[in-house]
């Protein structure tokens, strides 16, 4: 792949050096934003009472926060590789990403086995009709 200058000239569309300074910059931002969403999620898990979270929603708080952790700790995982190993590395710590998808169908299949059982929660809580 290149890029192709007015001029005619012909440059690749990242030079080798950038790498580090790219990847560090990518992981940061992932960070950031997975961090962003756990933090949302530990709120609302806090107002869980005053919000009226059931026990399943409850459940399903702290599971889209351990989610976002998990994304979180996978960006972490790739700045280290890349702050560690330099310019040599930089590019490989981009294929630290593909860990995404296992990762978060390992995490599903485990959060799902463990969630509380519907009908079990609806009978502890009423319903009320609204008045007419």
């Amino acid at each position: 792949m290149a890029v192709h200058l007015p001029d005619g000239t012909t440059v690749p569309p990242i030079r080798p050096e950038q790498w580090q300074s790219l990847m560090t910059i990518y992981g940061l931002g992932y960070i950031a934003i997975f961090t962003v969403f756990a933090l949302l999620y530990l709120h609302a898990h806090r107002k869980g009472k005053q919000l009226e979270l059931s026990p399943i929603e409850m459940y399903d708080t702290r599971t889209g926060m351990r989610q976002h952790m998990l994304n979180a700790g996978i960006g972490m995982l790739s700045v280290l590789i890349v702050t560690v190993g330099g310019s040599g590395v930089a590019m490989w710590s981009g294929f630290v990403y593909m860990v995404v998808g296992p990762a978060m169908t390992l995490h599903g299949v485990l959060s799902r086995q463990r969630r509380p059982k519907t009908d079990a929660v609806i009978v502890d809580q009423t319903i009320e009709k609204p008045q007419q």
